[in-house]
């Protein structure tokens, strides 16, 4: 009487011979799958790193735009004082009276 495990190991039994190349054909298959689980790791690194470059580069941009606008701005204003000096001194007055009515109040 042979057991399985006889049958298995034997080089005659042609279900032995089948089970070790179907338990081989696994062995391929779970390889694929871990070489396809890592590839699709460093794909998704890849792409995380790549959208945040793309963050960093429209905050940049961003970031570059109001730094334009605010020196146009201040430009602006310039040529405002530098036109109307007296009205920008009255209005500089004036406000310095309103912030000092709001912070300066009489001590009771």
């Amino acid at each position: 009487m042979t057991s399985g495990l006889d049958q298995v190991n034997s080089p005659t039994s042609s279900e032995g011979q089948r089970f070790k190349t179907d338990l081989h054909g696994v062995g391929q298959d779970v390889v694929k799958v871990k070489n396809d689980l890592v590839s699709l790791g460093h794909d998704l690194a890849d792409s995380a790193k790549s959208g945040v470059a793309a963050a960093k580069q429209e905050a940049s941009q961003t970031i570059d735009h109001a730094q334009e606008r605010g020196e146009k701005l201040i430009q602006s204003l310039s040529h405002k004082i530098a036109d109307n000096p007296l009205a920008s001194i009255g209005i500089a007055v004036g406000a310095g009276l309103l912030l000092g009515m709001f912070f300066i109040r009489p001590r009771s």
